[in-house]
């Protein structure tokens, strides 16, 4: 088993490759390894993915259209409810700051919220309760955008609950599935609203959105978090704080056999049970 990468272009060209018996992977020559081993990175579909769409698209509400001051000062609410969120919940990982620019429009695509994987995973529950402070109960579509938040953070409880297990309990994986297809549902819905009714790119629905469905069909059989891709980015910090220490008076190869050698020896004393 092993997880694939996100991109849906190199997808499709390697489920084609795959079918004309070219395999562009070597993993898939051992035996017992197909295509049907491969599973989605549920931290690339959600907390990088629709997630960040999501929370870009209340965000925006929020600070353009129901809170009544200009734009500056309503972030400014939005963000002294953030903190005082911190302030009771230490260990939550946090914004150090919040601009308009973190979640404005791209040219191509609705607003989408900028931040670290963890920082967004966790931003689902605070917006969850500053959105049900400040939304209006007469208003349908602010119901859906309640009912999505809440939906994400079910999500995001139940992985957090079943971190360990290494596939979800039949009865948590029903909730789980349905707690996905309604996120999935009330996203499209929104986004259909707001592009029919309102003119506005909000609640972007992105092809990570159909992976995550096929993660949440699965989660039975396989716990999302156990193919999550959270460990690889930690050791990409890793690798860039190594690669700090090894450029210096080395040109680029010299940078690379430096590199190499200090994780080889590092490797080596992680093994033999040092810390």
């Amino acid at each position: 088993m092993f997880v694939l990468g996100v991109s849906s272009v190199c997808f499709v060209f390697f489920m084609i490759a795959c079918k004309k018996g070219k395999n562009p992977l070597p993993l898939l020559y051992n035996p017992g390894m197909s295509i049907h081993n491969c599973f989605y990175d549920w931290m690339h579909c959600a907390h990088l993915g629709l997630y960040q769409m999501v929370l870009g698209a209340t965000m925006h509400l929020l600070v353009y259209k129901i809170l009544p001051s200009d734009p500056m000062a309503n972030l400014t609410v939005v963000w002294n409810r953030m903190c005082k969120y911190y302030k009771d919940n230490p260990g939550c990982a946090r914004y150090t700051r919040m601009k308009l620019s973190m979640f404005s429009k791209p040219k191509d695509s609705g607003p989408k919220m900028r931040g670290k994987a963890a920082i967004i995973r966790a931003h689902c529950k605070i917006l969850h309760v500053i959105w049900k402070e400040f939304m209006s109960n007469a208003d349908v579509v602010h119901k859906q955008v309640l009912v999505l938040l809440k939906s994400m953070c079910i999500l995001e409880n139940i992985l957090h609950d079943h971190k360990e297990s290494y596939a979800l309990p039949s009865k948590i994986a029903n909730q789980f599935d349905e707690a996905c297809n309604c996120m999935l549902q009330l996203c499209q819905q929104l986004s259909y609203h707001f592009a029919d009714v309102e003119g506005e790119k909000l609640f972007t629905f992105t092809k990570k959105g159909h992976f995550l469905s096929h993660l949440s069909s699965n989660s039975q059989h396989l716990n999302p978090t156990l193919v999550w891709c959270y460990r690889g980015e930690d050791f990409m910090h890793t690798m860039r704080t190594l690669m700090e220490t090894c450029v210096k008076g080395v040109g680029p190869a010299g940078t690379s056999k430096k590199v190499a050698a200090r994780i080889r020896i590092g490797m080596h004393f992680d093994m033999l049970g040092f810390k």
